[in-house]
């Protein structure tokens, strides 16, 4: 599910973004994880924060619903600078 989410950002970001740039990052602490997919193409995210991505296309549910089935969470977050995923699973 991890992949195919990741798998999801990135495609969103060279289709819908218009980026140059594309960053996957994954960090980890004592009990979670996140990986964080950012890049500098213009907003195709929901406006700034946006947990519950409702009103998104059937990509952005998609990936909810993945995260949902293995207990993570996902911020979309999207400023003129750019858009960032950040997919957080407790381990």
């Amino acid at each position: 599910e991890i992949y195919r989410i990741v798998q999801e950002a990135v495609g969103n970001a060279l289709k819908h973004s218009g980026a140059t740039a594309i960053a996957i990052g994954m960090l980890k602490d004592n009990h979670k994880m996140a990986v964080v997919v950012s890049d500098n193409g213009q907003p195709y995210l929901p406006a700034g924060k946006n947990t519950k991505a409702q009103r998104s296309g059937i990509g952005l549910r998609t990936m909810q619903q993945r995260a949902a089935l293995i207990g993570a969470t996902i911020d979309f977050h999207a400023t003129r600078y750019g858009n960032t995923m950040t997919l957080t699973l407790k381990i």
